[in-house]
């Protein structure tokens, strides 16, 4: 044949790798012509099971049985969750009472679950994450232009403003340097992540390919079911906080908008809550009795939601909250921010209670006080 056509050539028989293949052995997995079936066969008939090409590996191969070696195994009882043949059944040393399953049943069972599982992440799971990826790649190609166009014009600014404007600037420069490398950071841990788990469901696939092609019983029998992942899509242009008191209940807010959104496991939004300013909460966090807490950067103040009821909680002079945390005991912890006249940020932290008196840590060395 052309060796151009190589690749078209049809298949040969096994034995004599020159006749077309006529016909294949399920026992022994080898393509074989006419004449050649009875060389195969030859050593032992009982054991070779021929049939059509085109109906290759579709013959199930039983286990030996453990008791009886020269039978194999066809039946499963569920009772004892152990293999018989048919010597085992008529023998008295296993309950006739027991329920018995027919191993073939149960091997195309599992066959077609092999199959749905392939397909199931051949066709939702694997294309999925390939977007995902996809668009995280293009996000860090894209990063370096949006960074140089802040950093061009802050520098407009630097030339009309003076000698004081000029040192603010000149640190919220560094500040966006600062963001940019946290924001590749993560966005290649986010890629790093998304590539493993494609490389996890490739090599699924192929195991599962191998699981489908194989009509061994026992490889079958061992095979279960992928994990189902679940995708919960915000709507945040860019996602900034995600608490939840329960597996029920999730929480989420952006970082360009003053939208905390509620799903449930699903995906479906539950509920939308505007900020009382209008911008992006800093932090939220949740507490036992179900009651959400957030942040208002712009309002200098921590709002709590439950049942529908904002109760302002704190309210700061010259401080603004930012992260938060809920303690074992429901205290709130609360960080609060402020800048100095040369742009410093000491950092308070400030543990409300139900209690009427607050607690405040200051630390000297670093110029920090914790409340």
């Amino acid at each position: 044949m052309d060796p151009d056509y190589s690749a078209q050539d049809i298949a040969r028989c096994d034995l004599c790798k020159v006749a077309i293949v006529q016909s294949y052995c399920d026992f022994c997995h080898v393509n074989l012509c006419k004449p050649c079936i009875g060389e195969h066969i030859s050593d032992d008939y009982s054991k070779h099971t021929i049939v059509p090409f085109q109906q290759r590996r579709s013959t199930p191969i039983y286990p030996k049985c453990e008791t009886h070696p020269n039978k194999t195994c066809k039946f499963q009882c569920k009772d004892c969750n152990i293999l018989l043949c048919s010597y085992c059944l008529a023998s008295k040393q296993h309950n006739k009472d027991h329920e018995l399953s027919k191993l073939e049943e149960i091997f195309n069972q599992k066959k077609d679950q092999i199959q749905k599982d392939r397909e199931e992440l051949k066709l939702q799971l694997l294309p999925a994450y390939e977007d995902i990826a996809t668009e995280l790649e293009n996000k860090i190609a894209s990063l370096d232009v949006d960074y140089n166009k802040l950093t061009t014009e802050l520098s407009k600014h630097r030339e009309e403003l003076h000698r004081e404007i000029d040192i603010a600037i000149n640190q919220r420069e560094r500040e966006i340097d600062e963001n940019k490398v946290n924001h590749l950071s993560i966005l290649k841990k986010h890629l790093e992540e998304i590539k493993q788990l494609q490389s996890l469901m490739q090599e699924t696939i192929h195991s599962l390919n191998e699981k489908e092609d194989s009509n061994e019983v026992t490889l079958a029998l061992k095979t279960k079911s992928s994990a189902i992942l679940n995708t919960i899509k915000t709507g945040l242009e860019k996602l900034g906080s995600v608490t939840c008191l329960n597996e029920e209940e999730i929480w989420t807010s952006g970082r360009t908008a003053g939208d905390i959104k509620f799903f449930n496991t699903e995906g479906v939004l539950q509920k939308t809550i505007k900020t009382k300013s209008g911008e992006y909460p800093v932090d939220i966090v949740v507490y036992s009795d179900g009651a959400l807490v957030y942040s208002d950067w712009k309002k200098r103040t921590g709002y709590k939601l439950k049942n529908d009821q904002t109760e302002e909680i704190i309210r700061l002079q010259g401080w603004r909250p930012s992260q938060l945390c809920v303690t074992s005991s429901g205290d709130l912890l609360v960080t609060m921010i402020t800048r100095t006249n040369t742009f410093k940020n000491p950092e308070d932290l400030t543990l409300v209670s139900d209690a009427p008196t607050q607690e405040r840590i200051n630390c000297a060395d670093t110029n920090q006080e914790w409340i």
